[in-house]
């Protein structure tokens, strides 16, 4: 194995982990946001049942700021389950495993 050859296996590895860790570092936040989604629809719900304890005990301030993230965070989880978006999401992985494939070859045929 060359010098050449070695060093080319390392910077696809190295690119390849970092395109790994970004995609799942955004599938990681996708997650996270579609838990505070659900959590914000109930903090809603029962915030609208029980509304003049929430606001003594919150503010205004503090209802507005809770149910804004809410808000935010069901919008997002909207629109990250639209087609486009997921087809997105299942491109970048299908490359990822792609890069993974075209490193194991390059190894199996240098050895």
């Amino acid at each position: 194995m060359s010098e050449a050859e070695k060093r080319e296996i390392e910077e696809l590895e190295a690119e390849y982990r970092e395109e790994f860790l970004k995609a799942d570092k955004d599938r990681t936040h996708r997650k996270y946001l579609n838990i505070g989604a659900v959590v914000g629809i109930i903090f809603v719900f029962i915030s609208t049942s029980f509304e003049r304890e929430f606001y003594t005990v919150l503010g205004t301030l503090g209802m507005g700021i809770l149910q804004g993230a809410s808000g935010l965070c069901v919008l997002m989880s909207i629109i990250f389950f639209l087609p486009g978006v997921r087809d997105e999401d299942r491109y970048k992985w299908k490359m990822i495993e792609e890069k993974r494939k075209k490193i194991e070859e390059l190894k199996k045929d240098i050895r």
